[in-house]
Formats: structure tokens, sequence, C-alpha cells
């Protein structure tokens, strides 16, 4: 049911889909969720929509009779980004909800976001491997004891070695 819009109709067809065929039950119940959920559709969870599927007669009858309905489809739910909070409502921000709508964002491919996450993280003394952006500086303390500074590797740098894809749309030239 969350698989999309949340006009009753088109709740109706996603679970004619899901169970390859229409039943009576069905327009009453997309009704109920439609009125009940329809203002905040994309912030309702599953666990909210069970409890109101649960309470519907219809639904429950069909399930609990001797032709039961069967699936025959599973539909997932759109990504969704969710809004910004209230101090960045007047920022002009993309819709971004999939890494692959990021990827494209900044004109790279899916498998390079694993640079931005760091997701190859090796221990420092391999720090020459291709992922691997960030350098280590171990700096003596007053106390005589050492601390490991990271620094991160700059994004230029990482845009002429990994990715020359990454334009500056405000380059100065």
């Amino acid at each position: 049911m969350l698989a999309g819009p949340p006009e009753a109709a088109a709740m109706v067809e996603r679970m004619t889909l899901v169970l390859g065929e229409p039943a009576d039950w069905m327009n009453g119940l997309a009704r109920r969720v439609a009125k009940r959920f329809g203002p905040r559709w994309d912030s309702v969870n599953s666990k909210e929509l069970s409890k109101v599927v649960a309470e519907n007669a219809g639904f429950v009858s069909a399930w609990r009779g001797e032709d039961r309905p069967r699936v025959v489809r599973v539909l997932t739910r759109p990504p969704f980004q969710r809004p910004p909070p209230p101090w960045l409502h007047d920022a002009v921000l993309p819709q971004l909800p999939t890494l692959g709508d990021l990827a494209a964002w900044l004109e790279i491919e899916p498998d390079e976001l694993d640079w931005f996450a760091d997701r190859w993280r090796v221990p420092a003394q391999n720090a020459g491997t291709p992922l691997h952006h960030y350098s280590y500086k171990v700096v003596e303390k007053r106390n005589g004891r050492c601390r490991i500074i990271e620094v991160p590797k700059s994004l230029a740098g990482f845009a002429a070695e990994s990715a020359p894809r990454i334009t500056r749309s405000n380059s100065c030239s």
C-alpha cells in the first residue's frame, strides 16, 4: 500500500497487483487508509499501517477464510528524501533520495561514492591504497607522547586522481 501515492484508487491497484486479483474489501480499506494517513503519507511506517489493516473486518475474514489470498508480488516503497530540518527550510536543496541520484548530481559513478564514505578504510601504514583519502601526521605533544592527526586529502586531489568528471560550476577561469 505504501509503494505509491496515497489515493484510494491507486492503493487498490497496488493491492490487486500484490494479490493477483481484486477483492471486495480492498476499496473500503483503501479509503480508510487514505483518509487516516493521506496528509502525512510519506512519514507513515509499515507498523502504523498494519494496525489499521488488521482492524479491517474484510481483510481479516479474507485471510481467515478457506480461499485465502496469495501474495504473488511484493512492491517496495519508492525512495523518499525527508524534508530538511526547520533551520534549512529556506535553503534550496536538491532532491537526492537515492545513492544513484546523489552520484548523478555529483557527476560520478555510484561506486565512487565509497571514497566519500571511506568504506574501504585501511590501517595508517597502508595509506597509499587507492581509496584511502586520509594522510596521517604524527605530532609530538608537550608531555612527550604522540598524537596521530588524520588529515583528509583535498577533494581536488581526489578529483584529479580518481574522478576527473567532477566539475565545479563556479570555477574561476
